[in-house]
């Protein structure tokens, strides 16, 4: 597998809509959205999504695959810290090592912001997403809180905390 992971750009656009349609009918609970609804945007909204995204309070990072997007995942500043956020990895490319990749990335990036920790929430649903943040060190913080969209599920916050020799200020 030739992957390349590597910051995303605003221009992408096509290629984010792709993906994010995908994430939505692979993962309908597990990113705050509903695919039909997202499906409706027009181009120009594509656009706005992708340059918000590669702002500079943000990290976009994307696999890519022989030109294909098959991951990606996204930290942005909330105040005094700085959350993970869509966590994706196309299913034939799971196993791989691509989360990791994307989330080393994302890690290496907050502490360079100056942060000790990386936090995010997940679905209490994804079993298999809550394995992997487990095995990155992601503890759960014991808050939680109803999911936006699918009111019959919880998510779970989680937090990671970043070896403090490793920042660099």
């Amino acid at each position: 597998m030739d992957v390349e992971v590597r910051p995303a750009r605003a221009d992408e656009w096509r290629q984010y809509r792709a993906l994010r349609l995908e994430m939505l009918a692979d993962s309908p609970f597990a990113f705050g959205e509903a695919r039909d609804v997202v499906a409706a945007l027009p181009d120009d909204q594509w656009r706005l999504r992708a340059r918000s995204r590669a702002l500079p309070d943000s990290r976009w990072v994307v696999a890519v695959e022989h030109g294909r997007w098959i991951g990606q995942a996204m930290a942005r500043r909330f105040g005094d810290r700085i959350v993970a956020l869509e966590v994706y990895v196309c299913p034939a490319a799971r196993g791989t090592g691509i989360a990791d990749a994307l989330l080393d990335d994302l890690e290496r990036w907050t502490i360079t912001q100056g942060y000790d920790a990386l936090w995010l929430d997940v679905d209490e649903r994804q079993q298999a997403a809550r394995r992997l943040y487990a095995r990155r060190g992601f503890v759960a913080t014991g808050r939680a809180r109803p999911n936006p969209n699918h009111p019959d599920g919880r998510e779970l916050e989680l937090r990671k905390p970043l070896p403090a020799q490793d920042r660099r200020t």
